[in-house]
């Protein structure tokens, strides 16, 4: 699938020569809508997922494993209806522009996310098809157990977001001052530690004002623009 970038942010790019890597959260910080929310409505457990999450992100949740609990409603989904499902129009606007402008400094991306690696790997290749500039993008997601015939069985193994990160990083030699993280939610905040420049875009439930130091903006096109200001 071509996208056509219609509307790319002007001006110097001023990222400081420090910036070395950029880690984001996908779903609800890159995308629209929550994504796994928006599959589990193969399996007609749209509404369950959505219950699953909104407790995990008030904190009301008692019973734990959110992420696992939602991933195995897509239990029996066949995972080429998964990517005939996902288009596009799913992420925020100014996504491609964002990695174009990444790019162009030559900054190593990671998208770090709960959701499945099916989901992740389809909109890294559409990502880095769509951008002017040649970006690499690394993704750590959950994994699935699916049968010979591509049918997910229920079975998952997800990674705890920093701990995931703090490999990558160990094993690429970045420093905390290297470092920018994008998030949208309560499932962000370990991983903001690991750099000094965070973002939250966007924020559910005020989150922003329980990171020390992080900024806040609302679109990712208010992003780009900071960036370039640095």
């Amino acid at each position: 699938m071509e996208i056509s970038i219609l509307k790319i942010l002007t001006g110097p790019a001023n990222l400081p020569k420090t910036i070395k890597f950029v880690i984001t959260d996908f779903d609800g910080t890159l995308t629209k809508e929550d994504i796994l929310d928006y599959i589990c409505s193969l399996n007609n457990k749209l509404v369950e997922s959505q219950i699953i999450n909104k407790e995990f992100i008030t904190g009301n949740d008692t019973k734990g494993n959110t992420l696992s609990r939602r991933i195995n409603l897509l239990e029996g989904v066949h995972i080429g209806e998964i990517i005939n499902k996902l288009n596009s129009d799913l992420l925020q606007d100014g996504v491609i522009e964002l990695f174009d402008f990444l790019g162009s400094m030559n900054i190593d991306i990671l998208i770090c996310s709960g959701n499945i690696m099916p989901v992740l790997l389809y909109y890294k290749d559409l990502i880095e098809k769509n951008v002017r500039n040649k970006v690499d993008i690394g993704v750590l997601g959950s994994e699935i157990e699916v049968s010979k015939d591509n049918i997910i069985t229920g079975k998952s193994v997800t990674r705890n977001k920093k701990e995931a990160c703090q490999k990558y990083i160990k094993e690429k030699q970045y420093t905390e001052d290297e470092i920018i993280v994008f998030g949208d939610s309560i499932s962000d905040i370990q991983m903001m530690e690991l750099g000094k420049n965070n973002f939250f875009i966007s924020p559910k439930n005020e989150i922003d004002k329980k990171v020390l130091g992080s900024k806040t903006v609302n679109s990712i096109f208010e992003l780009i623009k900071i960036l370039k200001t640095l």
